[in-house]
């Protein structure tokens, strides 16, 4: 069970995906909209069935190499922040290496983000790594990486909690403590606040029961807080 941190101003904002409106969720294409509009947009973010399915057309020419992201309340600031969620990674767009993340206390250039990925050949395996990533695109340095075995099957559901608090991180996957890292050594690296982003490369990502807390949500205006006194996880998938 996620041991949630508590304040009397936190706020919650939770979002089952079941209205067909993105509510505040904006599609960030990597290939266009980051790299300088030098590839062509080939990704899509909807919500559809009660889900938030986010597609990443690596397949398409010429996108091969950057994600497509869904940019919570537009990519604003979140610090510290408890965060659930149930995803399942529904399809894999062409054979190989596919992976999806959940990106956070990113700055300029750096950013902060836990992986899951899954390598193709017995159709299920691989690892579930974070990292604080220095990027300079191209050039690409990781630093803090703290990785742990795990077998992330494909068309299953997950549920993942993700707290993080100061420098400190920690993971639940169904309910299990995965890994837990400080990165109090690399603050010149890691911005003490960043906007949520989900996404994915090479694959059909699903997600559902998405709760956030957060001091910070109480400035969200696009989307719907909750109570600020209280909090209400969503419903998990039936696994």
């Amino acid at each position: 069970m996620i041991s949630c941190f508590s304040s009397a101003w936190a706020g919650t904002y939770i979002d089952n995906f079941d209205n067909g409106r993105l509510d505040g969720w904006q599609r960030i294409d990597v290939a266009a909209d980051v790299v300088m509009a030098v590839q062509k947009a080939t990704g899509w973010v909807e919500e559809k069935g009660g889900e938030l399915i986010v597609i990443d057309n690596v397949d398409i020419p010429p996108n091969t190499t950057y994600p497509t992201m869904a940019a919570f309340n537009n990519g604003q600031n979140i610090r510290d922040f408890v965060l659930s969620i149930d995803a399942k990674i529904a399809r894999v767009v062409i054979p190989g290496l596919c992976w999806w993340y959940i990106q956070f206390r990113n700055g300029e250039n750096t950013f902060a983000g836990i992986f899951f990925s899954v390598a193709q050949g017995g159709g299920t395996y691989t690892w579930l790594a974070i990292a604080d990533v220095k990027t300079n695109f191209p050039h690409i340095r990781y630093l803090g990486v703290v990785q742990s075995p795990f077998i992330y099957e494909l068309d299953k559901w997950y549920h993942i909690d993700l707290e993080m608090k100061g420098s400190q991180a920690k993971v639940w996957i169904d309910k299990k403590l995965m890994w837990q890292a400080d990165w109090k050594d690399l603050s010149e690296w890691l911005s003490d606040s960043g906007g949520l982003y989900l996404g994915g490369w090479g694959m059909e990502l699903h997600l559902d029961n998405f709760a956030l807390t957060s001091d910070d949500v109480l400035s969200v205006t696009s989307v719907r807080p909750n109570d600020r006194l209280s909090v209400t996880w969503g419903e998990v998938k039936k696994y």
